[in-house]
Parts: C-alpha cells; sequence; structure tokens
C-alpha cells in the first residue's frame, strides 16, 4: 500500500513532501501492514507525494511508482518515475511554467499517462488566463516517456477553468461499444451558465482513440460534455466507478447560500446519463470532496469523504460507503 504525505515537513514549514509504503501480510483471521519504505521529496514547498499512480515501466512484473509534487520549482510542478526496487528516481517530467501546477492529479492507462496542470496558460487563447491542459505520455521503459500530445479546455478563451484538476481514465460503453475514455475535470468552468461566472464545473470525456492519434491535441474536442448544475458547485473535482460499472462525479461544493453540503451523481455507463444522486443528512459537509471505488470481500462499492463533516467532531471529516 502507497501512502502520500504531501504535508511531511509542516513543522518546519517547509512542506517537502514524502510516500510511505507498506508491505501487506495476511493470516486466516486478518490482513496487517508493515512500513517498507519511506521516501522524501527533494524540494522545500514542493508537497512530493500529491498524487500517486503505479505502473509497471521496465517489464518485471513490479509496478513502478510516479508521484507528483506540484507546487515544486517555484509552482511549475514536477512528477518523479521511481523503481519499485530500489525506490530511486529514474526520471523526472517538468511543468513548463511558474504556478502551472504540474502534477496536481495523475491518471495511468495500458501504457499511457495522464498529466494535470490545471493552471497552465500554455493552450488559452490569451496569456494569463490559467484555464489549463493535460500532457498525455506514451511510457516505454525508464528512458523512454515521450509526450505524444497536450489537450486544453473546450472553453479555452475563460479565466482560471482548472481544465486538468482531476483525471481517470476508464473504459465504458458508448453506444453500446466498449470505449477507452479519458475524463478529465474542470471544476471552476461555467457549466451550465455559459459566458457567466458561475463556476458550476464540467466535465470532458475524451474518446483515447482520437486522443492518441491526433496531431494537436488542442483540437481534440471531448466525445461528450457533462455540465454542473448549481452555482460553484465544484462539479468534477473527483470520479470513481461504482461496484455495477457507472460513473460517480462529485460536485462538493454545491448547497444553497454558503452551505457546501456536497452532492455526488451517479451517471449511468452508456452515454453518461443522469440515473441517482447521493447526499448526506447534514449541510456544509463538502461531500464528495473525495470519492473511490471499493472491492473488498466485506464491500463493494463507493467510498464518499466529507472533510468538512462534523459527525465526531467539529469539522473533523466522515467517510460514508455507498
Amino acid at each position: 500500500m502507497l501512502v502520500g504525505d504531501p504535508y511531511d515537513g509542516a513543522e518546519n514549514l517547509n512542506y517537502v513532501g514524502q510516500y510511505i509504503l507498506y508491505k501487506a501480510q495476511t493470516t486466516k483471521t486478518q490482513t496487517y501492514f508493515t512500513l517498507e519504505h519511506v521516501v522524501s521529496g527533494t524540494d522545500e514547498s514542493g508537497n512530493f507525494g500529491t498524487k500517486i499512480v503505479t505502473h509497471d515501466l521496465n517489464n518485471d512484473g513490479y509496478p513502478d511508482i510516479i508521484v507528483s509534487s506540484p507546487m515544486s520549482d517555484n509552482q511549475k510542478g514536477k512528477v518523479h518515475i521511481i523503481d519499485n526496487n530500489t525506490q530511486e528516481e529514474r526520471m523526472v517530467l517538468k511543468g513548463l511554467n511558474s504556478f502551472d501546477h504540474f502534477g496536481s492529479s495523475l491518471a495511468v492507462w495500458d501504457n499511457y499517462l495522464a498529466v494535470g496542470s490545471p493552471y497552465s496558460d500554455d493552450t488559452c487563447l490569451n496569456e494569463g488566463q490559467s484555464c489549463g491542459s493535460v500532457n498525455i505520455y506514451r511510457l516505454n521503459g525508464f528512458e523512454n516517456v515521450t509526450l505524444i500530445t497536450t489537450l486544453s479546455s473546450p472553453s479555452s478563451d475563460s479565466n482560471f477553468n482548472a481544465f486538468g484538476s482531476s483525471l481517470m481514465f476508464a473504459t465504458l460503453p458508448l453506444d453500446g461499444v466498449d470505449t477507452n475514455l479519458l475524463i478529465v475535470g474542470e471544476h471552476w468552468a461555467d457549466g451550465e451558465y455559459p459566458s457567466v461566472d458561475k463556476r458550476a464545473g464540467i466535465v470532458n470525456i475524451f474518446d483515447m482513440e482520437n486522443v492518441i492519434t491526433a496531431d494537436d491535441g488542442t483540437n481534440v474536442m471531448p466525445s461528450i460534455l457533462t455540465l454542473g448544475k448549481g452555482f460553484g458547485s465544484a462539479f468534477g473535482t473527483s470520479f470513481a466507478l461504482t461496484a455495477s460499472g457507472n460513473l460517480a462525479i462529485s460536485a462538493p461544493l454545491e448547497g444553497s447560500g454558503l452551505a457546501a453540503t456536497g452532492h455526488v451523481y451517479i451517471k449511468s455507463s452508456d452515454n453518461i446519463k443522469y440515473i441517482d444522486d447521493l447526499y448526506p443528512m447534514e449541510d456544509n459537509t463538502q461531500f464528495g470532496a473525495s470519492l473511490a471505488g471499493i472491492e473488498t470481500g466485506l464491500h463493494h462499492g463507493l467510498v464518499i469523504g466529507a472533510e468538512r463533516s462534523c459527525q465526531g467532531a467539529r469539522m473533523g471529516g466522515a467517510i460514508y460507503f455507498a
């Protein structure tokens, strides 16, 4: 088990960050974890360990570690590729400009790595808009990680959309055909309020076949665009697949007035239509701040974080199972 700790160093106000690798051991009655490695970042205020994914780059049968430090190098951001056998860094991918926050989100599928830079303005219509972008890399060993294209926000004429703030690969049936998709959150975009600064949020769903064959990724349009409905709801903050294969999308700031109660929408796997929604029984919880699908011997479903829930302690947070 890998655990990111991006705020390690807070006692010295340097926030270098680290990740911790635990080894699982199972008996007839329980599973327990023992500490195996602790790997620290090297950049002050880099928040190393913010996002972590794994992929076997050297084909030795063991997943290697890809970890981000989006605040490194004056917030340009970095993504570190680490050999799982030695815990040594083998390659570093870097953001281009200050405040890009390159590595704020990561996703891996097959031999492709997606890296979000939600405040990049490289693909915006005007300099300084910080509309966001997503780089797509082909993974072929530690020494051969190649940038193949960069995706941009379909609403690249707007400011601070945060395109690429969340990412997920999924295979879902579109029009009855299983399709490899890249799902990109843009939680500060205008959603159902075009040309009005409402920040409802947008989720962009790209067909990966179109992405990897494009000459210019900035011209690739989403196959499906799903729009947030609530004023300032941050729709698209997090995604997960449910046990039945449907897509869950969170809007943790949705609520009336200043009550950021939060909402999780469930969309059907075929053609991404609304079929259900989930919400908590208390206000101001930011229900849906994080999502994860879970499949264990005891539970098959959805785990929902509500980071400001007061059920246990004031703003102590809560975890819901659905």
